[in-house]
């Protein structure tokens, strides 16, 4: 799936893959990488099961792709972190129900 996003003077963008579920995760990973010109970033965001499930019944009432709603998640979930902080490799965001539906 294609993420892009701005946030911090940049346009970012990149794709992201759903990973495997070990026993010990808690929300689904999924991979990430983005690039904004020379920087890049690798990292995982972690999809709660309720924000699956909210892809789900977005995708079945508005006729949208899952991962075109879970990558504008992603992306939302991206601008809010960036807010905080620079992008690096090694991040880890969970991303729940509320940046599926919006605010």
């Amino acid at each position: 799936m294609q993420v892009s996003f701005e946030g911090r003077g940049a346009r970012w963008s990149g794709a992201a893959e759903i990973a495997e579920r070990t026993e010990t995760d808690k929300h689904q990973p999924w991979s990430l990488k983005v690039a904004s010109g020379a920087d890049t970033a690798e990292g995982t965001m972690l999809v709660t099961d309720l924000a699956a499930s909210a892809a789900d019944e977005q995708a079945k009432s508005t006729g949208e792709e899952v991962d075109v709603i879970l990558g504008r998640a992603f992306s939302r979930a991206m601008v809010a972190e960036l807010g905080l902080r620079p992008l690096g490799s090694g991040f880890r965001f969970v991303v729940d129900h509320r940046w599926v539906v919006g605010y």
